[in-house]
């Protein structure tokens, strides 16, 4: 698995394995392929526990500014059963390996654009768990930073039970002190994120994102119209509408709960305990 001449060392596991930890996995066929990195099947030996492994070109990852080292950092920190778990990880020279929770059921851009049409009931059940595990985070200083249907995985096929990944732009943060970086993307991303005279953003860009991902829960398409302008004048002043075809039979509790979540002004949008308590999520 690794290159002649390479050197692993250890950087975390959940089995307190020695420096031959990633000679504990049989590592076989490719689950997916990114940017920077691949995901393989990967079984236990001692336990025949499947895991997705992803091997991260360090190189080229570096090259992106993309930190998997916070990566590693949090995801060792959080245990929460709405986010992808981590079980072990250790590094080369050249490559960083993740051993995490297998999820089998694709993602939820994958599973909304397969279907014709999310019910609402069931969007309402995605998103709670999603609330769920952003309140999660939140309460333990994290803020996740790039929410969007292609990091929310489904466990299989059957289910409806959800996994939030994809934390290589999360961070810790301290109460009441802003973070300056820009990042995201673009179409999920808060105004304070995108806004160049913003003094920082915190946690509320999340929320921000949440109602991104309702409305595409709900409408099957992004709030934005690129064919009408720029998608960041959008974005700046939440400029949205509730009027296509599809939103005809949404219920006014669920568009409530869009129209407090996409709030340009971070002292006005709806916290995430706000959401939970919503009376769309509550179905009320």
């Amino acid at each position: 698995m690794f290159a002649d001449g390479e050197v692993m060392s250890f950087v975390y596991s959940d089995y307190k394995s020695d420096e031959g930890s990633c000679f504990k996995y049989r590592v076989s066929k490719v689950l997916g392929t990114g940017s920077f990195s691949h995901v393989k099947l990967a079984v236990h030996k001692e336990t025949e526990e499947r895991f997705a492994m992803k091997i991260i070109d360090k190189k080229r990852s570096l090259q992106s500014n993309k930190n998997y080292v916070d990566e590693v950092k949090i995801l060792h920190k959080i245990n929460h059963p709405n986010v992808l778990k981590l079980h072990d990880a250790f590094e080369t020279d050249s490559s960083l390996y993740l051993v995490l929770e297998l999820v089998t059921g694709g993602d939820l851009l994958d599973r909304i654009l397969n279907s014709k049409k999310i019910s609402e009931e069931h969007a309402r059940i995605y998103f709670k768990q999603l609330l769920k595990a952003v309140k999660y985070l939140h309460d333990n200083g994290i803020v996740h930073r790039d929410i969007k249907p292609e990091n929310v995985l489904l466990k299989n096929k059957k289910t409806k039970v959800i996994k939030l990944s994809d934390f290589g732009l999360a961070v810790e943060f301290e109460p009441n002190t802003l973070l300056k970086n820009s990042c995201g993307t673009p179409q999920y991303a808060a105004p304070e994120i995108l806004n160049p005279l913003s003094k920082g953003h915190n946690k509320c860009c999340d929320l921000w994102s949440l109602g991104v991902n309702l409305f595409i829960l709900l409408s099957g398409t992004l709030p934005w119209d690129e064919s009408t302008g720029s998608i960041s004048k959008q974005i700046l002043s939440a400029s949205y509408s509730f009027k296509a075809k599809s939103w005809n039979n949404i219920s006014p509790e669920a568009k409530d709960l869009i129209s407090k979540l996409l709030v340009v002004d971070v002292t006005k949008r709806m916290t995430v305990d706000e959401a939970l308590q919503s009376p769309w999520i509550q179905n009320k």
